[in-house]
């Protein structure tokens, strides 16, 4: 740990703008944080409180060269507190965590605390104020090292994922920040370095790294609690495309989806954003790319997921220069709805939050503030464009006999081929109340029945069936 920090706590106040021309429909309100340099928001983490954190990089507010920026924020996007944390060079982080005991962890990438100006892994721990309790920096100087992700280990202390020497790159530290075991993983060489972008901690106890491989194809390891490798795989594409994953998220059912960029780098170039769907055995249930309005450059850069009368997928990113919103249904990776924010400058999302139905997210804007590029947060309805309208009938009508109804309800619907199926009940909140079917199903009629338990509401509530590309909503109203 090296004992020379550099903590500069800004005297000027943070320069906040509600930007209110040029809203896109869905998007309540904007925030932007910054000064007259350049700054930037990498990760978004809802913290306990209620708020949110804002962590990423800053030209501003005392930084010597290139700081990290870290900004607290109360619920509605006002400012807590913001700081500036670096040495005498670059310093950014990439990844937030809350600590159980309300702490705030930063990781990312340093090249302030050597001779030889190598980016180092760097890791800092503050307490609920933004005050600097300890700081560590990982990685020698003959190569670079920086992490994309701090995460809570499955057992106890932290795991940080990154890359060193052209390899993916995972340790496992204690509360303070020593390393107890570290792991690197050799993606093979090739027309570029492999990447490893994000890294989530898995419902059966492991963790899953994704990114790109040294040939520019989707690659995906999933390891153990102590970094061993339990399958590895690449997703393609063959040259001269390319695919990256950047984002990544276990679904309730168990299930991976990960969200990135697919394209082309020969004339002429082209760049879509991707979603996979994957088994927790790394083999592919479907994948899809996205373009908004037949742009021909749309990156998705994170996602999140929430179970809605509909299930969805949300993604964030950019397209054309202006961040991009989208939500695709979990069953199929079909396209639902889409939104697009921005100005006449350069544009991006790069996280995104789900919060009390609304979505928040973060990101860089150089269209709008005060300086170069601005940290922006964006909060945005959970409505977009999703609505019952919207849903195709799956193979056959789906039947509820009878509605209303009291102690029992037949669901009944055909289908014309194998399919995947899901079957679930939400109620008005968009909680799954009971589940019904969720596996393969071979052509045939089929009916289920549903006995609500004696303390469910009266009410309405939707059942939902998805069947390959195919869905279908019903609405049932319960009274007793």
């Amino acid at each position: 740990m090296f004992t020379k920090q550099a903590v500069l706590v800004s005297l000027m106040l943070l320069t906040l703008f509600t930007h209110a021309h040029g809203q896109s429909p869905g998007v309540l309100w904007s925030r932007l944080y910054g000064g007259s340099g350049g700054d930037a928001a990498r990760d978004l983490i809802k913290t306990s409180e209620g708020g949110f954190l804002i962590a990423g990089s800053t030209e501003n507010f005392g930084a010597i060269g290139v700081d990290i920026y870290v900004v607290k924020t109360d619920s509605a996007g006002i400012v807590d507190w913001e700081k500036s944390i670096g040495g005498v060079e670059t310093d950014r982080a990439y990844s937030a965590l809350e600590t159980l005991d309300g702490d705030y962890l930063l990781a990312g990438a340093s090249n302030s605390f050597n001779a030889s100006a190598v980016d180092q892994g760097i890791l800092y721990r503050l307490d609920e104020e933004g005050s600097v309790l300890w700081f560590h920096v990982y990685g020698d100087t003959t190569a670079n090292t920086g992490f994309t992700e701090v995460l809570s280990a499955i057992d106890d202390g932290y795991i940080l994922a990154g890359n060193t020497y052209d390899r993916f790159y995972l340790l496992k530290v204690d509360e303070q920040g020593e390393v107890i075991w570290e792991r690197t993983y050799d993606t093979g060489s090739g027309i570029v370095s492999p990447n490893l972008s994000t890294a989530i901690a898995t419902s059966d106890s492991s963790y899953l790294l994704a990114g790109r491989d040294g040939e520019q194809q989707f690659q995906a390891i999933k390891v153990d609690i102590y970094g061993n490798i339990i399958w590895e795989k690449d997703y393609g594409p063959e040259p001269p495309c390319l695919g990256y994953f950047l984002a990544a998220k276990e679904t309730p059912s168990g299930l991976y989806a990960l969200a990135g960029m697919y394209g082309q780098y020969y004339p002429p170039y082209w760049y879509g954003g991707s979603l996979h769907l994957l088994t927790k055995d790394g083999n592919v249930i479907w994948d899809e790319t996205y373009a908004y309005e037949g742009n021909d450059r749309t990156f998705l850069r994170a996602i999140s997921q929430y179970s809605q009368p509909v299930q969805t997928l949300t993604a964030v990113g950019d397209t054309d220069f202006d961040v991009y919103f989208m939500q695709a249904s979990l069953s199929t990776g079909n396209k639902l709805s889409e939104l697009t924010w921005g100005g006449s400058a350069s544009d991006k999302a790069t996280s995104i939050v789900y919060s009390g139905d609304y979505y928040f997210v973060a990101g860089i804007t150089n269209s709008y503030g005060a300086g170069s590029s601005d940290a922006f947060l964006l909060k945005i309805g959970e409505q977009v464009g999703i609505s019952e309208e919207e849903s195709v009938s799956a193979s056959g009508s789906l039947h509820l006999i009878p509605s209303p109804f009291s102690t029992e309800l037949q669901v009944a619907f055909e289908l014309e081929e194998f399919s995947q199926v899901s079957l679930h009940v939400y109620d008005l909140a968009g909680r799954v109340v009971c589940d019904l079917e969720d596996g393969y199903l071979t052509a045939g009629s089929y009916e289920y029945l549903w006995h609500p338990n004696s303390g469910l509401a009266n009410g309405c509530y939707s059942v939902v069936l998805e069947a390959g590309e195919c869905r279908s909503v019903q609405r049932c109203v319960r009274i007793r």
